[in-house]
C-alpha cells in the first residue's frame, strides 16, 4: 500500500474505509495467553451482546420503541491480544501506525451496525436505553450478570499488568529488546523498546484519528525489527510462562472466575434459547 502524507490511504479508498482496521493477521491469532480462558472469548461476547440485545429490544417494545437487531458473527477467531505487545502487524502498521481503530479487537461489521443503529433512533429511546439509573440497557446487563454470573477480573487485571512488566524484566526478553533497539538505530529510530516508539509524544500531540507519515514510517521499522530480533516470540513465550505460574498459585480465584463466567454464558444462552 502507498502511503502519503499525513498518514492517508490510497487515492480513492472510502474515507470509512480508511479508518477500520485491516482483518487481524495469523500472527495476532496465535497469540493466546492462559488468563484468556477466564474471559469472555470473543465468540461468547457476541453472544452475550446478542441476549443483551434481545432483553433490550423486550424492554423498549414496552415503552413504545424498537431496538433494530444486529447480527453478530459466529464461528470466529479472537483477536484478544493484538495490541498486547504494540503494533506487531505490518498491515497495521502502514495503514494506521499506532493509531487504534474501530473493529481492531472485533468485527468491524458489528461496529458499523451499532453505528447505525444508534444515530437511527430518537433522543428518547436512547435515554430509555442507556440511562444509568433505570435503562434497559443497565437492567439487561443486571440480567446477563444473575446468580453469580459476575466475575471480579481485579485480581486477574493487576497481575497481567505485574507479570507483564515482569516479562520485559527476563533476560532473554531484554536481550531481544536491545537486538530490536539497535535495529531500530540503524534505520535512524532512538528508542529503547516498543512500548517507548507507542507512546511517543508527537502521534498524540493532535486529537486525530489518522497516523502522519512519520508515525507511520515508525511503525513499519518497529515492525520489522520485531521479526529480525524475534522480541515479540521471546516475550510472548515469557508472559506465558509467567500466567501459567501465576494461575497456579492462585488457583482458587481463577476457578471463581471460571464458574462465573460459565454462569454468564448459561445465562445468555437461556435468553437466547427463548427461556429467558
Amino acid at each position: 500500500m502507498t502511503v502519503l502524507a499525513g498518514g492517508c490511504a490510497e487515492q480513492g479508498e472510502p474515507q470509512e474505509a480508511r479508518l477500520l482496521a485491516p482483518p487481524p493477521t495469523d500472527e495476532v491469532y496465535e497469540i493466546v495467553l492462559p488468563f484468556d480462558a477466564y474471559e469472555l472469548s470473543l465468540e461468547e461476547t457476541y453472544q452475550d451482546s446478542a441476549a443483551r440485545d434481545e432483553l433490550i429490544r423486550r424492554c423498549l417494545e414496552e415503552k413504545g420503541y424498537d431496538w433494530p437487531a444486529i447480527e453478530y458473527p459466529q464461528d470466529v477467531q479472537d483477536p484478544k491480544n493484538r495490541r498486547r505487545y504494540g503494533v506487531i502487524e505490518m498491515p497495521v502498521a502502514r495503514k494506521l501506525g499506532y493509531h487504534p481503530t474501530p473493529g481492531m479487537l472485533g468485527s468491524r461489521e458489528v461496529v458499523e451496525q451499532r453505528e447505525r443503529r444508534d444515530k437511527s433512533l430518537s433522543a428518547a429511546a436512547l435515554d430509555a436505553v442507556y440511562n444509568e439509573k433505570d435503562g434497559c440497557g443497565k437492567k439487561a446487563s443486571g440480567y446477563l450478570l444473575r446468580n453469580g454470573g459476575k466475575a471480579d477480573y481485579d485480581l486477574l487485571r493487576q497481575l497481567s499488568a505485574e507479570i507483564f512488566k515482569e516479562a520485559h524484566g527476563e533476560p532473554e526478553v531484554k536481550k531481544a529488546s536491545r537486538a530490536w533497539s539497535s535495529c531500530m538505530a540503524e534505520q535512524g529510530f532512538n528508542y529503547k523498546a516498543p512500548t517507548d516508539a507507542l507512546a511517543d509524544e508527537r502521534w498524540w500531540s493532535e486529537e486525530t484519528d489518522r497516523a502522519s507519515s512519520a508515525e507511520i514510517s515508525t511503525a513499519v521499522a518497529d515492525v520489522e525489527c520485531q521479526g529480525r530480533s524475534g522480541l515479540i516470540n521471546v516475550l510472548y513465550r515469557t508472559e506465558k510462562q509467567l500466567q501459567q505460574q501465576a494461575v497456579i498459585e492462585h488457583q482458587r480465584y481463577f476457578d471463581s472466575l471460571m464458574r462465573a463466567k460459565e454462569i454468564n454464558v448459561a445465562n445468555a444462552r437461556e435468553v437466547l434459547s427463548g427461556a429467558g
